[in-house]
């Protein structure tokens, strides 16, 4: 059954490996491997065990941030050593802020210092002291000098730079915004008017507002640039322009290019592939075809970012066949595919099913690329978005990924998960989803998959949908009418109108109800 084989790998100049024949092999005898194996019960009982443990720790706390904002400082030691005695639990980083936010909240500096000074024996600092709940106490407590570790103060261009780090995927509010700009200034003051550093400080700034669609603080700033003798160039617009690609405000980046060439700034390279991105990010792949013809049309030779910003197009708009026209162009300019150009594709076959995607993600082994998780997590949620639901599948393409030593990132956990919340398996859907935030999964996803596991087998789940539920809110995350209706098939009706109500979200109650 040739059609059957994914590709031809003597007509691509590629050596067919173990892995090609294996996958050929499952495709002609229609056999697939055994997925008993994708969370052995040793890794099982050790993630449950962790996440116990971690729920222990988060308990213990809410107590010590209790004790801060009652300024008792004896109770929270208490509480520590509770903590510490306790073998099955290991304090984190915030329970030691917390303990010696605790000493500063009331004005206990000696005994603060005391307690940094032991974290910095056991290698903690400056972790601890430059935590935000240790930070605020002391510098309330007027020990700002404590902040900073002893010798090395940390520069106000280095704080800047830390905060438009941390910022990174967080919702802009307006005190964050007078923040990032209060930091802005005092680096500019420090800078003592170098104008290399001014100009890497404005192009930061701008690529901060920029993710959040800040227009008119943008045109501000440039406008700042051109009075102090240095106007944006080609660098600075890209920056801007890539910044709205990702942030998904593809119509604001046109604007801006627009802006670019009307103030006479040459065409580079940089700045047609950052179009071309913001043209894919927004589904309209005619454009990013477009900026790719003026990119030939400016004497300029398209690279790998530039096929692949195209590819980002097929893949938004789910067109595989133009996606293969794509990698023909590529080849036929003597541009080499890589992993990215292949995860495109396969995210491109993700609508037409998880079992054409597998069969991308077939090319993709053929062809000797690196193999990376993002491939297989476009292939997993291919299978979870098919009806009826396939989670066998993803179980199986998890355990490959195993068997391959492709390293799992929060994603990978987060389809595993919602596989076995699909097979009612609440426990092991609350431990994959523990690991995955344990890898940095913080997105609303992870929330609405603990929902609806819990959705899924009601009962004594109500309690814990209702915890979930806050901890989403708290975290500034909008709930969408799917959690609301995951959150009233777990809980009781009226429970979580009441809940809604609660917390002040009554419109979305009657939102899922339309």
């Amino acid at each position: 059954r040739p059609t059957c084989l994914p590709v031809q790998p003597q007509t691509m100049r590629f050596v067919p490996n173990c892995v090609s024949f294996r996958t050929c092999f499952y495709a002609v005898c229609g056999w697939k491997p055994s997925s008993r194996y994708v969370v052995s019960a040793s890794l099982s009982a050790r993630l449950r065990r962790e996440r116990k443990a971690d729920e222990k720790t988060e308990r213990f706390n809410r107590m010590l941030d209790v004790c801060v904002a009652a300024e008792d400082f004896l109770g929270a030691e208490r509480i520590f050593q509770r903590l510490v005695k306790d073998r099955s639990d290991v304090p984190n980083e915030l329970s030691f802020g917390l303990l010696v936010a605790a000493s500063a909240s009331v004005r206990d500096l000696c005994r603060a210092e005391m307690w940094l000074q032991r974290f910095a024996r056991a290698k903690l600092d400056p972790a601890i002291r430059q935590h935000p709940k240790v930070t605020q106490s002391l510098i309330a407590a007027g020990a700002r000098s404590m902040v900073e570790d002893e010798g090395m103060p940390q520069s106000a261009k280095l704080r800047f730079e830390t905060l438009i780090a941390t910022s990174r995927g967080s919702a802009l509010s307006d005190s964050k915004l007078q923040e990032v700009e209060g930091a802005f200034q005092d680096a500019l003051e420090e800078s003592q008017g170098l104008s290399i550093v001014t100009k890497h400080l404005y192009q930061e700034l701008l690529g901060f507002l920029a993710r959040s669609g800040q227009s008119e603080q943008i045109q501000a700033r440039l406008k700042e640039m051109k009075l102090g003798g240095f106007p944006a160039d080609q660098v600075t617009y890209g920056i801007i322009i890539n910044a709205l690609a990702s942030s998904a405000f593809a119509s604001l980046a046109s604007s801006f290019f627009r802006q670019a060439e009307q103030e006479g700034i040459a065409l580079t390279l940089p700045l047609c592939n950052a179009m071309l991105k913001a043209s894919g990010s927004a589904g309209d792949l005619q454009a990013a075809e477009a900026f790719l013809e003026k990119i030939y049309g400016a004497s300029l030779r398209p690279n790998i970012i530039s096929f692949n910003n195209l590819l980002g197009a097929c893949a938004v708009v789910g067109s595989l066949s133009e996606a293969r026209k794509v990698l023909e162009r590529m080849r036929q300019a003597a541009v080499a595919p890589d992993g990215f150009s292949y995860l495109w594709m396969i995210k491109a076959a993700g609508r037409q099913g998880g079992e054409v995607a597998e069969r991308c993600l077939a090319e993709a082994k053929a062809s000797g690329v690196e193999l990376g998780c993002g491939m297989y997590n476009a292939v997993l949620r291919a299978y979870l978005a098919e009806t009826p639901e396939r989670p066998e599948e993803v179980k199986r393409l998890f355990g490959e990924m195993q068997e391959l030593q492709v390293s799992p990132d929060a994603m990978s956990y987060l389809a595993l998960a919602n596989a076995y919340a699909m097979q009612n398996d609440v426990q092991q859907a609350e431990d994959l989803i523990f690991q995955g935030r344990r890898l940095g999964g913080r997105g609303p996803e992870f929330y609405a998959c603990l929902l609806f596991a819990y959705a899924r087998k009601r009962g004594s789940r109500s309690i814990k949908a209702e915890k979930t539920f806050r901890e989403l809110v708290a975290a500034d995350i909008r709930p969408t009418s799917q959690m609301v209706r995951y959150l009233r098939m777990a809980m009781d009706t009226q429970q979580a109108e009441k809940l809604l109500a609660d917390l002040g979200l009554d419109h979305l109650q009657d939102a899922e109800e339309k």
